[in-house]
C-alpha cells in the first residue's frame, strides 16, 4: 500500500475544542491534520490506501462519521503523477 496526500475542504467549520478533536481520531482521522483559516475548514490527509480513489473515499467516509461535509478535495496531481511513473519504471 502507499500513502496518499489529499486535502478535504469542509462546508462545515470544524470544532476546533478537545471534544472535536477527539470526535475526529474516534472517526479514523488519526492519519488527518485538521485547520482553519479566514473560516474555512480543511484537513489535510496523509492516507495509505490501494489507489487514491480508496484513500478519498475513506476519508470523506470517516469526515462524514465525525459529522461533517465535504465541499471539495484537492490532490497534489504533480505528486500522483511522480508516483505512477515510479510505478511504471518499477513493472
Amino acid at each position: 500500500m502507499q500513502v496518499y496526500e489529499f486535502t478535504a475542504h469542509l462546508i462545515e467549520q470544524l470544532d476546533e475544542s478537545q471534544a472535536g478533536i477527539d470526535r475526529l481520531f474516534e472517526a479514523g482521522l488519526d492519519d488527518a491534520s485538521p485547520a482553519t483559516s479566514n473560516r474555512t475548514s480543511i484537513v489535510i490527509f496523509h492516507r495509505e490506501a490501494e489507489s487514491l480513489e480508496e484513500a478519498i473515499k475513506s476519508g470523506i467516509s470517516d469526515l462524514q462519521r465525525a459529522g461533517y461535509r465535504v465541499a471539495r478535495i484537492e490532490t497534489d496531481e504533480t505528486a500522483t503523477i511522480s508516483r505512477i511513473n515510479a510505478q511504471l519504471q518499477q513493472a
